[in-house]
């Protein structure tokens, strides 16, 4: 009874440690649902990752609707669009428009923040596939590599 007893508390020992790791490899590390406002705290403009608030002084954001619409800003103008999302992959089909002027002062001179907000917009367009890193999301176009980054936000 007493070697009965000490398998079955190796068993659970054992069970203790290794269940973690199984239950981490199975739960899966994309997001399922994306509803909701997420600042769009990095994109890559084609050349490099940029920050977008050291190119906006404040980040843009979108707003993901429950029904596969998107709005919001990618820094200067807007951004309307739609995408769907499933087992980690994920399509945007944004748009940049703009009402007035998108213009900046860096080192004293006027820039036009248009192409700006348009790098951003591309970045969204090409994401293939969506990661969770802590509270953020990764996008990952389809060579793997990352376009863009957002956090949660809340209501812009």
């Amino acid at each position: 009874m007493l070697r009965r007893l000490t398998a079955i508390l190796a068993i659970l020992a054992a069970l203790a440690t290794t269940l973690p790791s199984v239950i981490a490899q199975v739960a899966p590390p994309y997001p399922t649902r994306l509803e909701g406002v997420w600042n769009i705290v990095s994109y890559h403009d084609g050349a490099a990752i940029m920050s977008s608030a050291d190119v906006f002084g404040k980040p843009g954001w979108v707003i993901f609707r429950d029904d596969g619409h998107l709005d919001g800003t990618p820094g200067c103008g807007s951004l309307v669009g739609d995408y769907s999302i499933g087992d980690g992959a994920i399509t945007i089909r944004a748009g940049t428009f703009l009402t007035g002027s998108c213009f900046a002062l860096r080192d004293g001179k006027p820039v036009d923040l248009l192409n700006d907000s348009t790098h951003v917009t591309d970045a969204l367009n090409r994401a293939n596939t969506v990661n969770a890193k802590g509270d953020e999301l990764v996008l990952h176009a389809a060579d793997g590599a990352v376009v863009a980054t957002l956090a949660p936000h809340g209501e812009p």
